[in-house]
């Protein structure tokens, strides 16, 4: 029988061992195994660097009773996550970044670079480590773009996985064209939500020039322990400005943040070390 894999990519820092925290609670629920991961360029040490994976893995097994697994890659951080994601046939990616205060990669925009780069669900944690409960409140921000019907079947797994509650927040348009999409959208939503038999609530937004903001703010109202949005990149029809990495991933709240990405993701680099 196969067992769920979540994939942790980690440069050994305590943002990196929090995003494993929040890994091994998802684990558990699911249940699923732990893969860590490390990228090297040509210039590392890679035998030192993979025993030292190797013994933070096993520590992470004894500690929390979750199978955890390392493997070392070469290659561009950029690709190489979401490549050896797919090579793994990961369920999911639990990345951690330090919002704007820079980390060599993992910030801002680039965090949202190395999301772009693959097909896999991303969880974006910051410094707040796991609450008790897990993921028991979801915030589900519902744009006008089609794609958006992409993420509900993933928030709904994550829902039956804690017993948790799904809250909807949707635009209020003055636009008759636009209220109407925003309608059909929500409609489609509740209807799936309902046949799933996932407890949700509805919440409506005048802030439709900052649905950002708005999606932030609705979010700490109701002390989400996760956002869950679609990276559109540039579509014309998505509420989320051109910020939204900044904004919404490396929100004040710290509440983590899943991704769904639309584009797919071809392969770089190569597996040098397990």
């Amino acid at each position: 029988m196969k067992t769920d894999t979540l994939l942790v990519p980690t440069d050994f820092s305590e943002i990196a061992d929090n995003a494993l925290q929040h890994a091994l609670e998802l684990a558990k629920a699911i249940p699923a195994s732990v893969t860590l991961l490390h990228i090297v360029d040509d210039e590392d040490d890679t035998l030192e660097l993979s025993a030292k994976l190797k013994s933070k893995a096993e520590e992470a097994t004894q500690k929390s009773g979750v199978q955890v697994d390392s493997m070392v890659a070469e290659g561009a951080v950029y690709d190489e996550i979401g490549a050896v994601a797919e090579d793994i046939d990961a369920h999911m990616i639990v990345m951690g970044t330090h919002g704007l205060r820079g980390w060599q990669f993992l910030t801002g925009s680039r965090a949202l670079r190395i999301i772009t780069n693959s097909k896999t669900p991303f969880i974006v944690v910051q410094e707040r480590g796991p609450r008790e409960g897990g993921f028991d409140h979801i915030a589900l921000p519902i744009d006008l773009a089609k794609e958006e019907k992409q993420k509900l079947k993933y928030v709904v797994e994550i829902s039956k996985y804690f017993d948790g509650k799904i809250h909807i927040l949707s635009p209020e348009h003055k636009d008759e064209f636009l209220a109407n999409q925003a309608k059909r959208n929500l409609k489609y939503a509740t209807d799936y939500l309902t046949k799933q038999e996932v407890d949700f609530a509805i919440e409506t937004t005048p802030d439709v020039n900052d649905f950002d903001t708005a999606t932030i703010r609705f979010a700490a109202k109701i002390d989400a322990d996760l956002i869950c949005i679609v990276n559109h990149e540039e579509s014309a029809h998505s509420l989320f400005g051109n910020s939204f990495e900044q904004k919404l991933i490396t929100n004040d709240s710290q509440i983590p943040v899943m991704v769904i990405n639309e584009r797919v993701t071809t392969r770089a680099g190569r597996i040098i070390g397990t």
